[in-house]
């Protein structure tokens, strides 16, 4: 599912959402969301459609030809509750988000439309921040010896240029270092493409944030994991957050719902 605002929008997820559904048999839904305004009410919400069908239109020109396309459009007064009732209803496996990199409400650590569906959605989740028209032939993977890293390693496959490239997993965890790469070497397999470059590199500085943020001004994207955010709670941002949020590079934040099974051996 992709969620869709204005043409603007739609045109900066397109060209990924051919990289990372291009090779699978994937059935794309579109979705706009209209939010209506407390003091508007709600049957007037047709009235703030316009821009979201413009932005359908403009996706749906693109990907038809590659896809098979069905849209929806919903209104209340919550942008972030409508999408995830769409994902929960249409059980959606994969949702591609894009993301201005912006924190405008100092209540959330990302955004108030983000940071809830990172939470709540259950699909597994990638959002992209400054990717339009760009071609990755450099990746920066941080991997944590989570759940998050096959998924992380997936994405960053799907987005490297097909001409070629590397990926580099950066793995942060600080643990000896024949131990991670047995790891690594389980989640290549998982990955199972082997013509895919990967090169390994480990860090066992303190710092994450300065080690990833300090690494990243070298490559053309950033794949990060989200971390479990049992911290959001309490208020304070994770370490994937606050890379997410400084980084200048391209980036795109994902979130696997699946423990154990690659979203890649599903449907999207």
């Amino acid at each position: 599912m992709i969620p869709i605002a204005n043409p603007d929008n739609a045109f900066s997820l397109i060209n990924n959402t051919l990289k990372l559904c291009g090779r699978r048999k994937a059935r794309i839904k579109l979705l706009h969301m209209i939010t209506v305004p407390d003091q508007v009410p709600l049957a007037d919400a047709l009235t703030h459609i316009t821009e979201g069908r413009e932005g359908i239109i403009e996706a749906m020109l693109y990907l038809r030809p590659w896809f098979p396309i069905t849209t929806t459009l919903r209104y209340g007064r919550n942008t972030a509750r409508g999408i995830i009732s769409a994902v929960r209803e249409k059980k959606i496996n994969l949702l591609i988000m894009g993301w201005h990199g912006r924190r405008e409400d100092k209540r959330f650590n990302l955004g108030s439309i983000i940071d809830p569906v990172i939470s709540r959605s259950p699909s597994d989740i990638i959002i992209l921040k400054d990717c339009a028209n760009k071609t990755f032939k450099d990746i920066l993977v941080p991997l944590y010896g989570d759940y998050n890293d096959t998924f992380s390693l997936e994405t960053a496959a799907y987005l490297l240029d097909s001409d070629g490239g590397r990926i580099t997993a950066l793995y942060l965890p600080g643990k000896k270092k024949h131990q991670t790469q047995k790891q690594i070497k389980n989640l290549l397999k998982d990955i199972n493409d082997s013509e895919i470059n990967i090169g390994i590199k480990y860090s066992t500085a303190r710092d994450k944030v300065r080690t990833v943020l300090n690494a990243s001004r070298y490559f053309d994207l950033v794949v990060i994991g989200i971390e479990d955010r049992f911290l959001a709670h309490l208020g304070m941002p994770s370490t994937s957050e606050i890379i997410s949020s400084r980084c200048r590079t391209p980036l795109a934040l994902v979130k696997s719902s699946r423990r154990i099974i690659s979203w890649t051996k599903q449907w999207i």
